[in-house]
């Protein structure tokens, strides 16, 4: 009689097992809105990111410079340099504000890599003509 008591049990017991099948260790997920703020952890993010790209545009556009002009303002965005201890990607910052700002319609970029050619031809021109 103990025998099948324990047989029941043990029985009862590995088909509750199996009845939960993996759904005791699933993790719980859910979905998240990348406009809305979450920080996950303390550190530097994306929301840190867009949040500081989005301040960075308003401040920008809202100074004198660019707010009282009638044409739009001809802008080079130089060398963002991270001087913090946390891993902070420069270049998506500069590219997120530089592409906020043109949206916008007020601000105008050099071509960059136009510009340094031309300077080299300039250079080559006083030397050799």
């Amino acid at each position: 009689m103990k025998s099948t008591h324990s047989l029941a049990w043990g029985t009862l017991g590995i088909v509750a097992m199996l009845g939960a099948g993996c759904a005791l260790f699933r993790a719980s997920t859910r979905d998240m809105d990348p406009a809305q703020p979450h920080h996950m952890t303390a550190r530097y993010d994306y929301t840190d990111l867009r949040q500081l790209t989005r301040q960075a545009c308003e401040d920008i556009l809202a100074s004198a410079l660019v707010a009282e002009r009638d044409t739009p303002l001809l802008m080079r965005l130089g060398t963002i340099q991270n001087r913090t201890e946390q891993h902070v990607d420069t270049r998506a910052l500069a590219e997120r504000l530089r592409s906020l700002l043109a949206q916008h319609g007020n601000v105008q970029f050099v071509a960059e890599t136009l510009r340094e050619d031309v300077l080299k031809e300039q250079e080559y021109q006083a030397r050799h003509v």
